[in-house]
């Protein structure tokens, strides 16, 4: 076994093999707090090696500020 071949068994075991469907439906519940630790470092785990995840993260997030500033503007109108 290879020093990468290790590397990406420990990394794997660290992550839980989360899948970036299993992130994806995790959203929700890590924005609102609601993971448990266990979940929530296999989830940090998992963004920090999927760019993807990452991405569709931040449009979660930026999707969320644009409707609370829309209902805001909406409520002040």
């Amino acid at each position: 076994m290879t020093r990468d071949d290790l590397k990406n068994r420990v990394i794997d075991y660290l992550a839980g093999k989360l899948t970036c469907k299993e992130v994806t439906e995790a959203i929700t519940d890590y924005l609102e707090g609601r993971l448990s630790f266990g979940k929530w470092v296999r989830f940090q785990m998992h963004l920090g090696l999927c760019f993807a995840c990452r991405r569709y993260l931040r449009q979660m997030k930026l999707t969320i500020r644009t409707l609370v500033a829309s209902r805001q503007w909406s409520a002040t109108s």
